[in-house]
């Protein structure tokens, strides 16, 4: 059996998982609420921002996802093997979605801070 090699890798083409537009637009919608919150944001905190509202739209998708495989499960019911895999994939998604839900809090957070600091900062100076 022959391993992969770095020129092969570079032949694949990358996985990509198609967002839906409207999700993609929400995604935009909260990243502008969100620097329209943060009207005077450093430029870190705002790279912050960005990142959050990039994955607003993955986030979705796993929503819809996750909606949609919990309504599935009840066709399969009657088959124990099918059944089995519906909650597999079930339980992947969710911890796909809670991963990705516990950075978006982090980020969130971490602006929160750097704002908090840049606050208290800029006080101290005035003194």
């Amino acid at each position: 059996m022959e391993g992969t090699r770095e020129g092969d890798a570079d032949k694949r083409e990358r996985f990509r998982l198609p967002l839906d537009p409207a999700f993609v637009a929400r995604g935009r919608q909260v990243g502008d609420a969100l620097k329209a919150d943060f009207h005077s944001a450093s430029p870190a905190e705002t790279i912050l921002l960005d990142l959050v509202a990039d994955e607003m739209p993955v986030m979705a998708s796993l929503l819809a996802a996750q909606s949609e495989l919990a309504a599935r499960l009840e066709l399969v019911f009657d088959k124990p093997s099918h059944l089995l895999l519906m909650t597999r994939a079930l339980k992947g998604v969710t911890e796909v979605q809670h991963a990705i839900s516990k950075r978006i809090e982090n980020l969130l957070g971490a602006a929160t801070n750097m704002r908090a600091q840049r606050g208290l900062l800029s006080r101290q100076n005035e003194k």
